[in-house]
């Protein structure tokens, strides 16, 4: 359960949200047991944001948005000490958000960081 997690690659138009989704990764993993950049680890976690985007749903008078949603897409790679890949996987996350319940693509962006740990770490617990 030693890990080291890289911090992720970021191929998207949405510069240093690779630093935030890592960060979000590193505290998932800990607060469910795992020891991350420890020493000894045998494997090593990188991830890419490939994809970062705000389509509009809904816009209101002179063009405001209105409803939105982000769309965050995430590829991870489990290498072993030989940097070897385990395995790979990808997902993608989508969170809607509202101005009007004074939500933003900052609140969205964070929530998307979030389930996208989340599913980090529930991909790692159901491999090993």
């Amino acid at each position: 359960r030693d890990v080291r997690v890289a911090v992720f690659d970021n191929v998207s138009e949405r510069r240093t949200w690779e630093f935030d989704l890592t960060d979000a990764v590193i505290h998932e993993m800990a607060a469910r047991g795992f020891r991350v950049h420890a020493r000894a680890a045998a494997y090593t976690l990188r991830g890419r944001i490939l994809d970062a985007r705000t389509p509009s749903v809904v816009e209101g008078r002179g063009d405001a948005v209105v409803v939105s949603s982000l769309r965050l897409r995430v590829e991870i790679t489990l290498l072993d000490a030989q940097g070897k890949a385990v395995w790979k996987d990808d997902r993608t996350e989508t969170v809607p958000f509202a101005t009007g319940r004074a939500q933003s693509v900052e609140s969205a962006r964070q929530e998307a960081f979030d389930r996208m740990a989340r599913w980090v770490v529930t991909r790692f617990e159901k491999e090993w």
